[in-house]
């Protein structure tokens, strides 16, 4: 049994959640081999920098007896810090110069 190379248009790459994603559908990992796999192999999937998977920088797939790739429900999402969160209290003061 083979699994076929991963899919890297896969949504499993992309940051899909648009409350916390800078770039909605933006590809944010990805995978330790663009090969097809034979049964039982495993293949990384790596967060990009300031990316995480439940704190973690990368997820393991294994390639099954349907070949499909199992545990392939781990996404990367931006890291706390990495992504944007206003202070409630912020103030944001704009000025425009003055022409005559």
């Amino acid at each position: 049994v083979t699994c076929p190379p991963y899919d890297l248009n896969s949504n499993s790459l992309k940051c899909t959640n648009a409350t916390i994603c800078p770039v909605p559908g933006a590809v944010v990992a990805k995978v330790s081999t663009n090969s097809s796999v034979n049964y039982g192999a495993i293949v990384e999937k790596t967060c990009n920098t300031g990316y995480s998977v439940n704190g973690a920088v990368s997820a393991s797939m294994k390639c099954s007896t349907t070949c499909q790739y199992t545990e392939n429900v781990a996404q990367c999402s931006p890291n706390q810090s990495t992504a944007f969160t206003p202070s409630p209290n912020s103030n944001v003061n704009v000025s425009f110069p003055y022409f005559d």
